[in-house]
This record gives C-alpha cells, structure tokens and sequence, in this order.
C-alpha cells in the first residue's frame, strides 16, 4: 500500500480457447518417433521453469528397458540461434555427467527446439500421454491450462501463480521442500543471475524428497495410463467452468462495468 496500490486488487485471468485445445485431434509431425509413452514438457528453457529438476528424475527413475519418452519442447530466447542451442546443450550435459548411467542404459530424451506456431499447440498435446512441468515460478502459468483442456494428466508444482487451479483435484502436485531467498552469491544462484529483480526473492526449493515424488508420480502414470482419469476430467471441468476464453471475457467485461 505503501507503493500506491490499492486494495482490493481483483485479478483477471487467461484463458484458454477449449474449442482448440481438446483430446482427439491430430499429433504434431516431430521429424522423428517418439517410444511409447510420452511425457511432455513445454517451456522456455530457462532454470526457473525446473528443467533440471525434471531431467534428473526421469533419467533416474526410467532406463532403455521402458518404453517411455521425454519430449521437451522448447528453446532458449536468444537472438543468436548457435548460442541457444549451445546453452542447452551444455545444461544438458551437466546434468548428465551427475547420472551413474551409460549411454546404452540411457532413457528416450527428444528437444523440439524450433518456433512452433501457435495454431499447432494443440496438435503437440494430443501427441503426448501426459504433461509435466517443474517450474519454479510462473505469473499464471498457461501451458498447464492448455495441457488440461487438451486431456492430457498434469505433474506440476504446486507453487506460484498456477496454484490457482493447480492442486490435488486437478493434478500430481509436487509441493515445495521450502522457500529460500535467492543470491547471486548464495542460494539458488542461477534463478537470481536470470534477472536482477530476483535478487532477495523467496522462490520455492525443490530437492532429494521432491525429485523422489516426480519419480513416483512418472512411474505410476507410464504403469497406470488411465490411472489419473479422475483429475483429468475435474480439471478440464475446471478450465471450462472458469478458464474458457468465454469465461475470461464475462470477468473482463463485468469488472469494466463495475468501475465505469
């Protein structure tokens, strides 16, 4: 208050257009196959979003032996292309050289790391048996609306501005182990050198207990393909009830009539 805001403060959501994002359309062309069960991740590759987290559980909970796959896509938003790519790659390699796994015994990873138009969203959805995102933080946290209203089980934090929707009714939540404030000198230095305003922020920490939980939740979906059928229809009732575009817009357009 001290800064001038003023309370209440009334939010007004996104919203996802569930006409388009919806289960039984057609799958994206990748270039390549994807093995069997397919858990999808979509981000802008960055620490926040949990990409190392991620990464880790999956290698260490699946082999070459499971007919699984984690398909990331993403890129990381940098004006030169060679340097993104080199950027993913040597955070990639980081994690790999901490697994006590050989090449042979190494789970299927694929990186679609190219512009994806936004009419093409849902068609990559409904490639995939499930939807995981790790993330850090996010101010609302869309892609986990599209994967619901696309059918798709959610794994996510349950932390941040996707808390809203995201919980045990709606999806696998992993909640944070803590909170601690970050430092480019101290705690979680990569989440603060990603922007200065960062800096002395609380930012969820997720480690040995959560990377444990990921697994769990990873190995009974690929078992249990069906088994969270439940939370998959909550949460698109959830989405549909209070996510459409249609729903955004009477909240929109009812706030402007109550100030005018």
């Amino acid at each position: 208050q001290s800064g001038g805001v003023k309370t209440p403060i009334k939010v007004m959501p996104l919203g996802v257009d569930v006409n388009r994002y919806k289960p039984g359309i057609g799958k994206f062309d990748f270039g390549s196959d994807t093995n069997g069960f397919v858990f999808l991740s979509v981000f802008r590759w960055s620490y926040r979003k949990g990409f190392d987290i991620l990464i880790q559980a999956f290698i260490e909970e699946f082999s070459s032996d499971d007919d699984v796959t984690l398909l990331m896509v993403s890129r990381w938003l940098d004006c030169n292309e060679k340097n993104g790519n080199e950027k993913i790659k040597k955070d990639f390699a980081g994690i790999r050289s901490c697994m006590k796994k050989s090449d042979e015994q190494m789970p299927h990873i694929m990186l679609y790391n190219k512009p994806v138009h936004e009419s093409h969203m849902p068609s990559i959805y409904n490639s995939a048996d499930a939807f995981v995102l790790m993330s850090r933080g996010e101010g609302f946290g869309l892609p986990f609306l599209e994967a619901g209203s696309s059918g798709l089980p959610v794994i996510a934090t349950k932390c941040s501005g996707h808390s809203d929707f995201i919980n045990e009714d709606t999806a696998l939540v992993v909640e944070p182990e803590k909170y601690v404030e970050v430092s480019s000198r101290g705690e979680m230095a990569e989440m603060a050198k990603l922007c200065h305003f960062y800096e002395g922020q609380k930012f969820p920490f997720f480690g040995r207990k959560s990377i444990n939980l990921l697994r769990q939740y990873m190995r009974w979906l690929y078992e249990n393909k069906n088994g969270a059928d439940n939370k998959v229809q909550k949460f698109r009732r959830v989405i549909n009830e209070n996510y459409s575009w249609n729903s955004a817009v009477d909240r929109v357009y009812d706030r402007i009539k109550q100030i005018s």
